[in-house]
């Protein structure tokens, strides 16, 4: 059975959306998965060009997210601090369990210090290289304080 929580790459046809593992499902536009991703037509899945394919979610509601306030990238956590990043991941794989979402946002809860931040969305990205980079957006209490202190400060 294929989730939205998984690779949702794929082709528009004639009688509704087409995702990687060839399951068709009809989704007005605004809806379809990743709309708001750059994507050629058709749609690069990782099965079809494993080396440059089309940025798809692999975690959370393939779309926007209103509550989103703050956007780390995969590659400039670890050219931030690779070490703490590598050990909060080695932490969260040490204690076991979990599925993608809950430790990416345990790991993001470590490295950023923030215990109330969630995870809405991951997003992979293919580079220039042909490597994976991913995309998460969260939700902080932190990051939106922040916010609002700065709207009010004239």
């Amino acid at each position: 059975m294929t989730s939205h929580r998984r690779a949702l790459g794929g082709r528009a046809g004639a009688d509704g959306w087409l995702n990687c593992d060839g399951v068709r499902f009809a989704l007005p536009p605004r809806l379809r998965p990743d709309h708001d991703l750059y994507q050629h037509n058709p749609v690069r899945t990782p099965l079809t060009d494993p080396y440059s394919f089309d940025p798809h979610t692999i975690y959370g509601f393939p779309g926007p997210n209103a509550d989103c306030n703050e956007t780390y990238w995969s590659d400039r956590l670890e050219i931030e601090d690779y070490k703490r990043y590598a050990a909060c991941w080695q932490r969260v794989r040490d204690q076991g369990g979990g599925d993608l979402g809950q430790n990416t946002q345990t790991v993001l809860r470590l490295f950023t210090d923030d215990a109330e931040l969630r995870l809405l969305r991951i997003i992979r990205y293919c580079n220039a290289g042909g490597f994976s980079v991913y995309r998460y957006d969260v939700h902080s209490p932190k990051v939106a304080a922040a916010q609002k202190q700065r709207r009010r400060t004239p």
